[in-house]
């Protein structure tokens, strides 16, 4: 049975190592790691990530097998009690190899359990970078806490969300499916052809709606811009919607 004194030194320890770790952390960043897959059949890929960048490209050559083709770039930061952590040693509990499911595949950014003094004195911040090739026909979402997403040659259903960064879609082929955009804070680019049909409602909070495409209608708002409408005249036309709450939004013509 412990007693109260016991407890109260191991805490008092406790404390003081954390106000030493405050007071002594050093950055230290491990070597960059890279991981190739092949994947196919697939259907649909789904990729969040807290920290860096995705990059999804479609190929019409994988069009046949559904062949999906994910390069992963991953490195970490450690922030350690005077630098004790080697930072290599963590970049395997960064765990984010594509997983599959009835065709869909996800690619999600976890690290692996720790030690509780582990937790306490050593502070890990994964920084992983996707790069995706896959049909062009594919359903994608992609998610970013902080960075940035591109996505090239997806006509289809898309959804890309960055709570901080910058959004690029450009889209050769036009657009059939629902292709959704959501940035908090910083910028989306659209490029489209001159000649595609769709819809579009695009809004910015505190900001600009910027377009070149002859076929968009812009509006200013108090603080920000409004852009909503159908051209290109197509019978079944595709959808951009997009909203950017402080940030910009410009629309091009490639």
């Amino acid at each position: 049975m412990y007693s109260f004194r016991g407890i109260t030194v191991v805490a008092g320890v406790i404390l003081s190592l954390s106000a030493a770790l405050l007071s002594g952390c050093i950055k230290d960043t491990s070597d960059l790691f890279v991981e190739e897959v092949e994947l196919r059949a697939a259907t649909q890929v789904a990729i969040t990530n807290p920290l860096g960048s995705i990059k999804v490209v479609g190929n019409a050559l994988n069009n046949g097998d559904g062949a999906v083709f994910v390069k992963t770039e991953k490195y970490v930061d450690t922030y350690s009690l005077f630098g004790l952590a080697s930072p290599n040693e963590y970049v395997d509990r960064v765990l984010a190899t594509p997983s599959v499911h009835d065709g869909r595949i996800a690619m999600d950014v976890h690290l692996a359990g720790r030690g509780l003094f582990d937790r306490l004195f050593v502070r890990i911040v994964p920084h992983v970078n996707r790069i995706v090739e896959t049909p062009t026909h594919i359903a994608a979402t992609a998610e970013v806490q902080i960075g940035d997403v591109e996505l090239r040659n997806l006509p289809g259903d898309v959804t890309a969300s960055v709570s901080v960064g910058k959004v690029t879609a450009y889209a050769p082929l036009g657009v059939f499916g629902e292709q959704q955009f959501d940035v908090n804070v910083g910028e989306l680019t659209l490029l489209l052809p001159e000649d595609a049909g769709f819809q579009y409602d695009l809004t910015v909070d505190m900001g600009t709606v910027e377009s070149t495409h002859p076929g968009l209608d812009t509006q200013r708002r108090l603080m920000g811009a409004r852009a909503a409408g159908l051209t290109g005249g197509r019978q079944h036309p595709g959808l951009v919607a997009a909203k950017v709450n402080i940030g910009s939004i410009s629309v091009k013509t490639p």
